[in-house]
């Protein structure tokens, strides 16, 4: 569970990495902006939500993983670390976003 959940959580960073980058760059070359309506803004912000909540399902590995007695700790914690990182950072962006409009 430990080295999935680590693999889980380097998936939804690089996925919302990815994700946010493609928004910024399609805000950035659109005349006028997105508009919030296109089917180009939703499709993005559902890949967003979809990866968050695999960020979600890491977390939750993680710590079934350090539940686990008889296992070492080092993939669950660095799994449970980097979901949380995805999750408080991707929070945050969201805030700023709506905070700017």
């Amino acid at each position: 569970l430990g080295i999935v959940s680590l693999f889980c959580s380097l998936l939804a960073s690089i996925g919302l990495i990815t994700t946010i980058g493609l928004a910024g760059f399609i805000e950035v070359n659109t005349p006028g902006g997105i508009d919030e309506a296109e089917n180009t803004a939703i499709i993005l912000g559902l890949t967003m939500f979809g990866f968050l909540f695999l960020a979600f399902i890491s977390l939750g590995l993680g710590v079934g993983a350090l539940c686990q007695s008889d296992r070492r700790k080092l993939f669950p914690i660095l799994g449970i670390v980097f979901s949380a990182l995805v999750i408080v950072i991707t929070i945050a962006l969201m805030g700023i976003g709506m905070s700017m409009e």
